[in-house]
């Protein structure tokens, strides 16, 4: 019927598409902020600032959120509460689209070179030998 049905507002302007799967919508924005909200009602789950610039939008599974940001590093948060599970360094950043299965994600970075990295379908690390794990702190940290 054409009716609104919520809005959320954001502290920049969106960076890319915002992504939607079945319960959440995510988007980043200009300022380096993760933002995913409910796509029923649009509230607030989680926001994460600080980031470096991103090159694109976000890319959004069931359990993570996916980034890269303007350094050529993939994040991957969880989807639900925003906590960092793993990062993976590309070679040189590119503003190529992030995408996937659901299992496996790919990114191209400017080389021109494909990463292929399996991420699995649930909350856990990923395989990928460049693996960083979060610390205490919430932040991403190497192994």
């Amino acid at each position: 019927d054409g009716a609104l049905a919520w809005e959320l507002a954001v502290d920049s302007a969106p960076k890319g598409d915002c992504v939607l799967n079945e319960d959440k919508i995510c988007t980043v924005t200009r300022d380096g902020t993760i933002v995913v909200a409910e796509s029923s009602d649009g509230s607030l789950l989680w926001s994460s600032s600080g980031h470096p610039g991103f090159l694109r939008g976000a890319w959004l599974t069931k359990n993570c959120v996916f980034t890269i940001d303007e350094e050529g590093r993939l994040m991957v948060h969880r989807s639900s509460d925003g906590s960092p599970l793993w990062s993976y360094r590309c070679n040189a950043p590119s503003g190529a689209p992030l995408f996937g299965d659901g299992e496996t994600i790919v990114v191209i970075d400017a080389g021109p070179t494909l990463h292929l990295i399996p991420v699995g379908t649930t909350d856990q690390s990923s395989s990928a030998a460049t693996e960083e794990i979060p610390s205490s702190s919430g932040q991403f940290a190497e192994r």
